[in-house]
């Protein structure tokens, strides 16, 4: 298991997480009170520019999706000073 506290320092700002390619399932939860969008595709969640996931405030998401190899998520937030707890099951 791996775990990476990530913190949207700046508000409508893209960030990325890669995850490792021996992930098998993952999920993420914001530890501050705020929402976040989270997207596969880069250049969506800055601005924002649909589409985009959103984890509402309180929430969480799990992703029990077998990775190929290396994948990279992408985040942001209308509030900054966001952390993300981000958690990968690895073999």
């Amino acid at each position: 298991m791996l775990t990476t506290n990530l913190t949207l320092t700046l508000a409508d700002t893209q960030y990325s997480h890669t995850l490792a390619g021996t992930t098998r399932r993952w999920s993420v939860q914001c530890r501050t009170a705020y929402d976040v969008r989270m997207c596969e595709v880069t250049g969506k969640v800055a601005g924002p520019t649909a589409p985009w996931s959103t984890i509402k405030s309180g929430g969480a998401f799990n992703d029990g999706r077998n990775t190929d190899g290396p994948q990279t998520i992408y985040f942001a937030s209308s509030q900054a000073g966001v952390i993300l707890e981000i958690v990968e099951f690895t073999v």
